[in-house]
């Protein structure tokens, strides 16, 4: 008796500990509105609203408004308070100057970049519409980690409610990544402008997901989250990048042409015997295009005689170019070095006297950096952004005009960073010979009745009669082929590639 009445007693206590009402909604980039209701506090006291209230971040308890961050919202006896919410909570998430038994956890929300797509540290910031969550069972101490008792379908912080299904805005990331750090948490987060998680094979992904409460969306999940348009019936069309990390609305260069090149016939000089080719690239404020055409082979014959090499026509670019970078081989050499930089956009003669010896390592970049609307680059891999920063991809149409890092939803990063794992597997019955099986490259673990082949990790090579894991999106470097209808069924679920990452649902 005495326990049923005690069991009655904290069953009470709990529903007057929960909120009544209280409920979050989405008003416009910079508001919330918190619906008419009440709260008891742990110590007894009583917060109550009789009208709707509208909530900006001047209740922010953590001083100015963070780009790219996820918001807790809390009631207070103070009132509606804002709390920013990090990685770890040793402590646990509280509003400054407030204990456990002082507030209760309404919900949270992202803070992302606005839509516009604007470059740099003053890019404008907006809520976003489809995160707003109503949800008191956040995980305090790790809130990128789904409490045991949230129902699936429910997001977590840096994630938003697509239909049924909640989804990642951003490329998965590792729990303690930084800007310029990949980490080494075994946890995944959807985050702002950190080191996407790549390298990861996709039977780890799975793995990695289900630590956090979390799973891989199917492709038909990521294509409808990606395409879907909220009040329209036109599908959002996030085409591809035409310029290899530099979308193609305005400010990009385009890869010069080649150089001329002949023996200068000034004397010996510091070139070896062989052959040499040039290239070049153009400058601007912004970054640096991919190499030009090469230039027809010189070769020096006697450098004792003759060693130096007369560049001319060398190309110049358009407006707004600031510079012009040379790279040549070495003696009969393929990889190109950089020679020099001609700091303006006029002078088309430079003599090369520069031994082999004496080049520095620099090669001409990858991909082209000189548009207006790049990304911010990974610094720990050459072709990879940072999550969330681009590169940007047009939004509703093919049209160039209308281009954003986000799909309507919410999504950022779904064309053209990395490709992502998605849960869908590709492979048709093998019908000639339908009991024998292949190793899927995994511990020997066979598979069977399945046509097509995939690359597998254990032989270096493709295996027929092996299915393989879907990765959709494109890479960066893919240039106008990424998109979102890009698929590549590849590569089996046992292969990692710096190019490979995923994104969190649940």
């Amino acid at each position: 008796m005495r326990t049923n009445l005690r069991m009655a007693l904290i069953g009470r206590a709990r529903a007057l500990l929960a909120s009544q009402g209280l409920m979050l909604s989405y008003v416009d980039d910079d508001t919330l509105s918190v619906s008419a209701g009440m709260a008891v506090f742990a110590n007894g006291s009583l917060y109550q609203q009789q009208a709707a209230q509208n909530i900006t971040f001047t209740a922010l308890d953590t001083g100015a408004r963070t780009l790219g961050c996820d918001y807790a919202v809390f009631a207070t006896p103070g009132g509606i308070k804002l709390t920013l919410i990090s990685t770890y909570h040793a402590g646990g998430l509280l509003p400054a100057g407030y204990t456990a038994q002082q507030v209760n956890l309404l919900g949270y929300f992202h803070n992302g970049p606005k839509a516009d797509g604007t470059v740099g540290p003053t890019r404008s910031q907006a809520i976003f519409q489809y995160s707003v969550c109503n949800n008191t069972l956040l995980n305090v101490n790790y809130p990128y980690r789904a409490h045991p008792d949230l129902p699936s379908g429910i997001p977590l912080p840096g994630m938003v409610k697509v239909g049924p299904l909640a989804i990642g805005i951003y490329q998965a990331s590792r729990e303690d990544a930084t800007a310029s750090a990949a980490g080494t948490s075994a946890y995944p987060t959807s985050r702002y402008g950190v080191v996407p998680w790549c390298s990861i094979a996709g039977w780890d992904t799975m793995a990695a997901l289900r630590n956090a409460g979390l799973r891989l969306p199917t492709w038909e999940e990521w294509l409808g989250c990606v395409e879907f348009n909220p009040s329209s019936s036109t599908p959002a069309r996030m085409n591809g990048n035409t310029d290899y990390g530099s979308s193609s609305d305005g400010g990009d260069l385009s890869a010069p042409g080649a150089l001329t090149s002949a023996l200068a016939g000034l004397g010996a000089g510091n070139l070896s015997n062989g052959v040499y080719k040039y290239e070049v690239t153009l400058v601007n404020v912004t970054g640096e295009t991919t190499a030009g055409t090469t230039s027809a082979g010189t070769t020096v014959v006697d450098y004792t005689a003759n060693g130096q090499i007369a560049l001319s026509a060398i190309p110049t670019g358009a407006a707004g170019t600031t510079a012009r970078k040379l790279y040549r081989t070495k003696h009969d050499g393929s990889i190109y070095y950089l020679l020099a930089t001609i700091a303006d956009n006029t002078t088309v003669t430079y003599t090369d006297n520069v031994a082999d010896a004496s080049l520095p390592t620099t090669q001409p970049p990858g991909w082209n950096t000189t548009g207006v609307q790049q990304g911010q680059a990974d610094p720990t891999c050459g072709g990879r952004t940072l999550t969330g920063t681009g590169p940007r991809t047009a939004l509703n149409s093919t049209v160039v005009s209308g281009r954003s890092w986000f799909a309507p939803s919410g999504l950022a990063d779904a064309v053209g960073n990395i490709w992502e794992w998605v849960g869908t597997f590709f492979g048709g019955l093998l019908t000639s010979n339908p009991g024998t099986y292949v190793s899927w490259g995994y511990e020997s673990d066979g598979a069977y009745n399945f046509s097509g082949q995939a690359y597998n990790s254990d032989t270096g090579g493709y295996t027929s009669g092996l299915p393989a894991m879907l990765l959709v999106g494109g890479l960066w470097s893919y240039g106008a082929i990424a998109g979102v209808r890009a698929a590549d069924a590849t590569d089996s679920p046992s292969h990692a590639s710096p190019g490979y990452g995923f994104r969190p649902a649940r």
